[in-house]
């Protein structure tokens, strides 16, 4: 299960559901929203790595249809960050597609990673200043996100390698909790 804990900026066309659990339920992200240029911004961050994921101007059918549309982007980003052989590649495909069938939409804390996301939020200025535009598509997206993550550091290490890490967690985790042998 993942968790995507929305920010009350976040607009409310992503239905949420009231969460009252004590401990964290899966893997947690956060979603803020921002401006910038005149357009609107999502901003998705993971909780572990503080790999953020950008998303411009989302329009009623993409937030209608969000579960896929950011399934699809999870699955090819980390795919891609994570640099893995063909079966593990295969292994981790199977992996988040699992994990992300089951996403839950929450409230989240207003104040949640608020340095990296104005670090994400001042860079993305920046970048949109230099080139006069905001990403225009989703492999644009998925490049300057990348240039975001590598350009912040996160306990002495870039988000994107720090969510490739996480990535290959994934595959380990899932092959130990297939593995009756092991012990825990």
């Amino acid at each position: 299960m993942i968790e995507l804990q929305l920010s009350a900026d976040v607009p409310s066309l992503l239905p949420r559901v009231s969460h009252h659990f004590q401990s964290p339920l899966g893997w947690q992200w956060s979603g803020h929203s921002c401006r910038v240029l005149e357009h609107d911004c999502l901003l998705l961050l993971e909780h572990q790595s503080h790999y953020m994921m950008l998303f411009v101007d989302l329009n009623m059918s993409d937030y209608e249809a969000f579960q896929q549309v950011w399934q699809r982007r999870l699955v090819a980003e980390a795919l891609t960050i994570a640099d893995l052989d063909p079966v593990d590649g295969c292994d981790l495909q199977v992996e988040l597609l699992g994990r992300s069938e089951h996403l839950l939409v929450t409230d989240g804390k207003p104040l949640a990673k608020m340095v990296a996301l104005s670090e994400v939020e001042y860079g993305l200025s920046v970048l949109a200043k230099q080139y006069g535009r905001l990403p225009v598509d989703e492999s644009e997206e998925f490049r300057w996100g990348v240039v975001l993550n590598q350009a912040r550091s996160y306990h002495g290490y870039s988000p994107y390698r720090l969510f490739a890490d996480v990535c290959r967690q994934l595959i380990q985790e899932e092959l130990v909790s297939l593995d009756p042998m092991v012990l825990h």
